[in-house]
């Protein structure tokens, strides 16, 4: 990883950083497609859509770029400057340049709300530093609330940190086995399983629904692919990405970093996302029309996953 990526990916984990507000993947074909924006923020606010294809920054092709940090690098600057990007809309066919002003971005990984018939609505936008904490916080205030069934929206998650995803199936089951690790370390072979360790903060018999994209992944996958099994969740939206893999980043005295895959994790049924990805338990398409907002920013009749979701768990 060039010195610019490493840096970009720890300040996006931190959660702050000077930006346009959009999160960005490079997919297979070496595309850079947003796979979310922050609410609030510029790009959601001046007309990026997620799913676009961000072919320039500032007149530089993105086919030059060796990484997702180098485009970071270019996109990210001073609070106040513009960057124009140059985007591909698969959905209206068109090329569209679009001018972005740089802000201070404070991404909330975690945001929650009730809604009818007691549900609590809980979605976790990645995996990041103390989003456990801050998840346990908001399944323990909707509780508060009289919240009887909960909804955990992991659409567009591309994952994070392995052990906050733990942490945080630990607010939802007892003491259980929720992935078996095989890897290697120093040139050696290991196996390790993950567990939770406290007592659950919600009853074991209370119903949840996981809502998951094609963009969800790693982390995402693994906190959903232990709900299912033990059959306490079931699921909704698009099969997931199909990450079954960890990585780990070493920092180099250049500032740049490598990442390492040293892990695959195993289900608890022994199951492996790494290619394959989630299946639904209820396939639900977003219209085509709504396909290009972020999840925060569609109406209810747009949103056909969460609703279908609140159909799953009302009485």
């Amino acid at each position: 990883l060039t010195p610019e990526y490493y840096e970009s990916i720890e300040d996006t984990m931190r959660g702050e950083y000077v930006g346009i507000g959009a999160i960005v993947m490079r997919d297979q074909s070496d595309r850079y497609i947003v796979n979310d924006l922050i609410p609030g923020g510029p790009a959601e606010r001046d007309g990026l859509h997620v799913g676009d294809i961000i072919r320039k920054v500032n007149g530089i092709d993105t086919s030059t770029f060796e990484d997702v940090g180098q485009l970071a690098a270019i996109v990210r600057g001073e609070e106040g400057t513009v960057v124009t990007l140059v985007v591909f809309r698969s959905s209206a066919n068109e090329e569209l340049t679009i001018k972005l002003t740089r802000e201070h971005i404070t991404n909330v990984s975690v945001r929650s709300r009730m809604l009818e018939g007691e549900i609590g609505y809980v979605q976790v936008s990645e995996f990041s530093e103390n989003v456990a904490k801050n998840f346990e916080h908001a399944v323990s205030d909707l509780l508060g609330q009289g919240a009887e069934s909960f909804i955990f929206d992991l659409r567009n998650n591309g994952g994070g940190y392995a052990h906050e995803c733990i942490d945080m199936l630990d607010v939802l089951l007892p003491p259980v086995e929720v992935a078996s690790l095989k890897g290697r370390e120093d040139g050696h072979e290991y196996t390790e399983v993950w567990k939770t360790k406290n007592k659950a903060v919600v009853s074991e018999d209370m119903e949840f629904v996981v809502l998951i994209n094609e963009n969800s992944a790693s982390a995402s996958e693994l906190f959903t692919g232990v709900l299912r099994d033990y059959g306490r969740a079931a699921i909704v939206g698009k099969k997931s990405f199909g990450k079954g893999v960890g990585t780990v980043t070493i920092q180099l005295p250049d500032k740049s970093a490598i990442q390492v895959t040293n892990f695959a994790y195993y289900l608890p049924k022994g199951d492996s996302v790494e290619g394959v990805g989630l299946e639904p338990d209820y396939v639900v398409e977003i219209p085509r029309g709504a396909s290009g907002k972020p999840i925060s920013s569609m109406t209810r009749e747009e949103d056909t996953q969460l609703s279908k979701a609140i159909e799953l768990l009302l009485p």
